[in-house]
């Protein structure tokens, strides 16, 4: 990004975070919240950036979440995780560090948070594997919940409210704009609230990562998350200069009695007056406008040659100066 501000270059970043879930307590269909949520953070090993990091669980269903999630990790994987479809972590130095997270929690006994499933027993740092992991309400000041996780580690959180979540989510994101925020509810009001109380790249309601799948959707960070947006035509759009283009014919026709120059005193000034205070709209372009322009534009300049004409155009002149003067007082006091 530094070295394109050198030279102005146009760029997209995306970057990520810590990308939080939200399970309110009138969600849906707990076995499908928990296939999603599971599947969204075990995809490629939970190496994706719009990766669910976290799980806020209200506490009037964060049993049945838990409950469900562990059954949805064994359904996809089995007893022998190892041997199961899921990807391995991209170098050794990553799955140390992933396993680093979960030797944390189980070294502090309880007092960091608590493995609910799967744990050190089957990670293997030089197979670059990691095992799919639940945590029951791991501390704030841990690793796992100071940094993005990258990796199939799962963090469960329960609060009592949406407030809590939200108060939860503004305290650990300091400051940081995630890259998505997925709300599991059935009120359209509880997801508005939500969305439009933690700023995110993406809000995604009952789902998780699809949104990366469209291309019909602006896919791009937020703040500390990237900045600008790729995907179909926001890609071309992103890198491509709308270049704005004017055609006007040169024609005494269109200079509409030469308004626009100086000076503005008299009629000119108080129709200048009022335009510059009416609300833009669109031209209309249609044989009626056509017409009435064609026989203002004769009144205008028939004058010249026929003085019945000229005369005619100063009263058309001051009733329309009238006019326009009226309907301008009654826009204002409206």
């Amino acid at each position: 990004s530094a070295r394109a501000a050198e030279t102005l270059t146009p760029v997209i970043l995306e970057l990520g975070g810590k990308s939080p879930t939200y399970i309110a307590k009138d969600c849906p269909n707990m076995k499908v919240v928990a296939d999603r949520i599971i599947w969204g953070k075990t995809t490629n090993a939970g190496q994706t950036c719009v990766a669910p990091d976290y799980v806020l669980c209200h506490v009037g269903v964060l049993d049945q979440f838990v409950k469900q999630a562990i059954a949805s990790l064994q359904r996809m994987f089995g007893e022998h995780v190892q041997n199961a479809d899921l990807s391995r972590i991209v170098n050794e130095n990553t799955a140390q560090r992933l396993i680093a997270k979960i030797d944390e929690i189980e070294k502090s006994g309880g007092e960091k948070g608590k493995v609910v499933h799967g744990g050190l027993d089957v990670c293997d740092a030089k197979g670059r594997f990691v095992s799919p992991t639940v945590i029951l309400e791991p501390s704030l000041d841990t690793e796992l919940m100071r940094e993005e996780i990258f990796g199939p580690i799962m963090p469960i959180i329960p609060v009592s409210s949406d407030e809590e979540a939200i108060q939860y989510i503004a305290k650990q994101q300091g400051g940081m704009t995630p890259l998505a925020f997925y709300v599991f509810t059935r009120s359209s009001k509880v997801f508005d609230k939500m969305a439009a109380s933690c700023p995110s790249a993406a809000v995604v309601r009952n789902d998780v990562i699809v949104q990366f799948s469209s291309s019909y959707l602006p896919i791009g960070g937020l703040g500390t998350s990237g900045s600008g947006h790729y995907h179909g035509k926001y890609s071309i759009e992103s890198f491509s200069h709308k270049r704005a283009t004017i055609y006007k014919p040169a024609t005494t026709m269109f200079e509409y009695g030469g308004v626009r120059y100086p000076p503005y005193s008299g009629i000119k000034g108080r129709a200048l007056l009022f335009l510059s205070g009416m609300p833009k709209v669109p031209v209309i372009y249609s044989p009626i406008l056509v017409s009435i322009v064609v026989v203002l534009a004769g009144v205008m300049y028939g004058g010249e040659y026929f003085p019945a004409i000229q005369a005619l155009k100063e009263r058309l002149m001051n009733v329309i100066a009238d006019a326009l003067m009226e309907l301008s007082s009654m826009l204002r006091y409206e």
